[in-house]
């Protein structure tokens, strides 16, 4: 019986876990651009950069060319390390 307690406590608290941070769709890729939707009083900052949000809670990300390989991205204090890839060029 607390076998079947933990186990769905645990599910809980990692479904409560996982939705604390927003959804991001794009390309997490050199020249990738991102987006996702928050509320407009949530603080994004990625890489040290503060995001600006707009009114209706989007925000985007543009990364550029030569951008770093890891992608540091904090919600509301909340920190999410993310990779970012290279695009192979082909002549």
């Amino acid at each position: 019986m607390i076998k079947v307690f933990l186990t769905i406590l645990f599910f809980k608290i990692s479904l409560a876990h996982s939705s604390d941070f927003p959804e991001i769709f794009g390309c997490f890729c050199e020249g990738g651009l991102i987006a996702g939707k928050v509320k407009e009083h949530d603080k994004i900052i990625i890489n040290g950069e503060k995001i600006n949000i707009f009114k209706n809670g989007l925000f985007i990300y543009a990364f550029g060319r030569k951008f770093d390989d890891k992608i540091l991205i904090s919600f509301n204090g909340k920190k999410k390390k993310i990779c970012c890839y290279k695009k192979k060029i082909h002549y």
